[in-house]
């Protein structure tokens, strides 16, 4: 089956090598000087070859990524490049041995060098701050440093300082995002001295920095199961088998409900709609429909979790219509009529892992009835790779044979045969790729080349 690719943003270790050729001391006492007979030099108008070897490459992207405030931060071995929204470029000179992090939950950029880390506003790349042996916390573009017992991360064009309580004695934070319209932190963490198993969360506001209340855990692959979700001003949140609503204005908890679910099975993955109205959670592999406003169950829907090695994340997206969940891979889910729309796999339809990656056996004899006979959701059946970009389901990536084909409704893209994998902005009306010494931003759906930018100053 087709794995849904993970959306981290990813650190890349950038190094470039070099050295200092050094003569070797005497073995052995110099010999007495002897006359040479030296020509005289030519005259100044002679020209005199050098051979100074062939020219270094051009410095080439090896990352294009688009952050938060919309600006598109590109980069190689030795040159940063920020691209804002109206196009202009502007470069960082990066050293040797340079690692840069970013995020698409943050603004700003981390880079690091040695001991150092350094914080750059975007797009303007204006360093803000640096610090000496700070740990850079999962989501990459924000840090944590222990001798102020704080969380530092770029927010409205400054640093952004978020002290955690005294009372969480060793803390390993893994998720750093804003949230609530960009005006709310939310730091998620463990406290390693505790040996909690479940992460801890809590809200900062983005201003002051003050402590607001309880959070939204927020950790992929850090817990057993998601235990957090948000939208608008309202945060979820999963604690044995309850749910809570909390304002994240106030930070606290408006609405609770216990739900039914066997202590031996995982629950978790709350996932609310934009109006919200509807609520799913999901206990083991079934899920589970809230009523939004009052959190308590409506209906189950045997077997959503998707088949795959993702372990127990659903990892689904409510699209427009507020009532179909899109399922990455993909799949679509009408959870208000509790139905598979379309599936193009039958791991994302509830066949089991073992059953969905094995050759030659029909996972049908294990979906639930009905589902074999779900159309598929795009028409690449004959394509090599196909994959849902961004959250809205309207921009999908297809690679057919050598070539990348970016789709949005009926309008099919097809990139250059050196073009790199692209990202999509988080707006969606742009994507953006590496190609040759630079990179091609494209605008959506048209596919018009809006700029092609070259990672080193011309």
């Amino acid at each position: 089956m087709r794995l849904r690719p993970r959306l981290f943003a990813v650190a890349t270790l950038v190094v470039v090598a070099g050295c200092e050729r050094q003569a070797a001391p005497p073995t052995h006492a110099e010999p007495a000087p002897v006359a040479i007979a030296i020509p005289p030099a030519p005259p100044a108008s002679v020209a005199v070859a050098v051979d100074a070897g062939p020219p270094s490459p051009p410095e080439q992207p090896t990352t294009v990524s688009a952050i938060a405030d919309g600006t598109w931060i590109v980069y190689g071995a030795r040159t940063l490049l920020s691209i804002a929204a109206n196009g202009a470029a502007t470069r960082y000179a990066l050293a040797e041995g340079s690692r840069v992090s970013t995020s698409e939950r943050l603004e700003g950029v981390v880079v690091e060098r040695g001991d150092e880390q350094t914080l750059l506003s975007t797009p303007s790349l204006t360093v803000l701050e640096r610090q000496k042996v700070a740990h850079l916390v999962e989501t990459l573009s924000a840090l944590f440093v222990s001798k102020e017992h704080a969380v530092l991360l770029v927010g409205k064009g400054k640093v952004v300082r978020v002290k955690l309580p005294a009372k969480v004695a060793d803390p390993r934070v893994t998720d750093v995002r804003v949230i609530a319209g960009g005006t709310r932190v939310n730091v998620t963490f463990f406290d390693d001295g505790s040996q909690a198993l479940v992460p801890d969360a809590l809200l900062y506001d983005i201003d002051t920095g003050a402590l607001v209340g309880r959070g939204v855990p927020m950790a992929d692959f850090s817990a057993p199961v998601p235990l957090g979700g948000h939208v608008n001003q309202s945060g979820l949140v999963v604690d044995g088998t309850s749910v809570s609503r909390i304002d994240l204005r106030t930070g606290k908890v408006v609405r609770s409900s216990t739900i039914r679910c066997p202590k031996d099975e995982p629950f978790g993955n709350p996932t609310v709609n934009a109006s919200e109205s509807i609520v799913i959670v999901t206990c083991g592999a079934d899920g589970v429909v809230l009523d939004g406003a009052t959190l308590k169950e409506k209906r189950r829907i045997p077997r959503i979790m998707p088949g795959c090695d993702n372990g127990l994340i659903l990892g689904g997206v409510f699209l427009a219509d507020d009532r179909t969940m899109l399922l990455h891979g993909e799949a679509k889910l009408d959870v208000a009529a509790g139905k598979y729309t379309c599936g193009d796999d039958s791991g994302l339809l509830g066949a089991p892992y073992d059953v969905a990656m094995t050759p030659g056996q029909p996972p049908s004899r294990r979906l639930p009835a009905g589902r074999d006979r779900v159309p598929r959701c795009t028409a690449a059946a004959d394509a090599s790779y196909v994959t849902v970009l961004g959250a809205s389901g309207a921009v999908r990536l297809v690679q057919s044979g050598e070539r990348l084909r970016v789709v949005h409704g009926a309008t099919s893209i097809t990139l250059e045969q050196d073009a790199q994998y692209p990202t999509l902005a988080k707006d969606e009306r742009s994507f953006a790729y590496p190609r040759g010494n630079g990179v091609v931003i494209r605008s959506l759906p048209s596919g018009a080349v809006v700029a092609e930018v070259p990672l080193a100053r011309p």
